[in-house]
């Protein structure tokens, strides 16, 4: 990859407004995540790296899967930016299609959404029901529906805990009842085409800059919900230049106006070397937290002039935004 440019670019910027409203009937009713049987109050962001959560890793079907999975790079990129750029988990919701048909959805966009104030911490977030209104009448704009949500572990695997699991069982039937009364009417089968995503940005343990991301679902074994890998593919960006859509960029200058509280300081060091061999062998000279999202972000992108110019936007506007030196 191309080292950055050091020369300054403006991009536009789009906050998210901080509006206060009631909650949503869905808001009272959705899964929540909130601690539960472990230590709170922690802020330290390296201790965490294993978390103080139960990580259950996920199991791959015997057979198949019950659905086929696509995601748009411009969804993952929006996805893998957000959670870049707190030190506490994020969370948002993905949008797009099911086809009852084929047994297939289809990702297209991430809506990302507001911690809920005084719930964000590095091993939990709770979803600010003025945020997740704002993202689901955004989605609806687009037409497009709620297929998922994902969330971010900092420093940590991206195994869901035991919290995680909960949220997506209940998300799943949530969603499901949704479907069969659909299906009452003759419009589709009944399914649960819902998934959810994690994120792990700034664990110690990555062979490399690109973040480890898991995709799953949750079914029961033996009694007990389990979750489960589901394989997915990727449509890439198709935009022009393979670059992110219009509305990826929105969304990207939106979060960096955003994202206030556990702000990541991009100059800090995120390890001491760059890459990780054979799964132990340390290779390369210190690493930045800003190389290493940028290195993240270049994975989705091809190597070309306008993918670096594109990068520097991004990083000149949050230099700018958040009133600190990067170099550009």
């Amino acid at each position: 990859k191309k080292k950055p440019k050091q020369r300054a670019r403006k991009a536009p910027s789009e906050n998210i407004p901080k509006i206060a409203v009631e909650p949503t009937e869905y808001a009272l009713n959705r899964p929540k995540r909130e601690n539960a049987g472990r230590k709170t109050g922690s802020s330290d962001f390296v201790s965490s790296m294993s978390g103080s959560l139960q990580l259950v890793p996920c199991k791959g079907f015997p057979v198949c899967q019950p659905f086929s999975v696509q995601i748009e790079d411009d969804a993952m990129v929006v996805m893998d930016f957000h959670a870049h750029l707190s030190r506490f988990e994020v969370i948002g919701y993905l949008g797009g299609e099911w086809d009852s048909v084929k047994k297939h959805l289809y990702i297209k966009s991430a809506f990302p959404c507001r911690g809920l104030a005084g719930t964000q911490q590095t091993d939990s977030c709770e979803m600010d029901p003025a945020s997740e209104l704002a993202a689901k009448d955004k989605m609806d704009t687009l037409g497009l529906k709620v297929v998922g949500w994902y969330h971010s572990h900092p420093t940590f695997k991206p195994n869901p805990s035991l919290k995680d699991i909960e949220n997506q069982e209940n998300y799943q039937a949530f969603f499901k009842q949704e479907q069969e009364g659909q299906e009452q009417q003759g419009k589709c089968k009944a399914s649960e085409p819902f998934v959810g995503m994690i994120f792990s940005p700034y664990d110690l343990r990555l062979p490399s800059k690109a973040s480890r991301r898991e995709v799953f679902w949750v079914q029961k074994h033996h009694s007990e919900p389990t979750p489960m890998h589901m394989k997915h593919s990727s449509s890439g960006i198709t935009s022009s230049g393979g670059l992110p859509s219009e509305q990826a960029r929105e969304t990207m200058s939106g979060l960096i106006g955003s994202v206030e509280e556990g702000r990541v300081n991009l100059t800090e060091l995120w390890r001491p070397f760059t890459n990780i061999v054979d799964g132990k062998i340390p290779e390369g000279g210190p690493c930045t937290k800003l190389a290493k999202l940028r290195g993240a972000l270049s994975e989705y992108l091809p190597e070309t002039d306008e993918a670096e110019d594109f990068l520097d936007q991004v990083f000149t506007e949050i230099q700018s935004k958040w009133s600190v030196d990067l170099g550009y």
